[in-house]
């Protein structure tokens, strides 16, 4: 039970791999639909740049696809996750490009 005056920590990560929700929440598709993902928050709490960072995203793949044909992990290295209870992702990812 909550005690008035306790602090809660929401986190955000764990409603995005809600398995009632999410068909394979673990694994990346980006054809998945709905999409009814939280990384952009929700209600009047909804990120006011979401629209923006869709756009930078979209044109960042366009523009990639054009001039990359393959890529994968420089060998001898493995990607670093951020340390963060918050949100999920690389620190850093060493990659190798194959140029289209």
């Amino acid at each position: 039970m909550i005690k008035e005056g306790e602090q809660v920590v929401l986190m955000y990560s764990s409603a995005n791999r809600d398995t009632d929700h999410f068909t394979n929440p673990e694994e990346l598709d980006i054809t998945r639909d709905p999409n009814m993902h939280l990384a952009f928050g929700f209600g009047t709490h909804f990120c006011l740049g979401s629209n923006l960072a869709r756009l930078e995203i979209r044109v960042f793949f366009e523009e990639m696809i054009k001039r990359v044909k393959g890529w994968g992990l420089a060998p001898g290295t493995a990607p670093v996750e951020m340390p963060n209870a918050f949100v999920f992702g690389m620190r850093e990812m060493m990659v190798v490009l194959d140029p289209a």
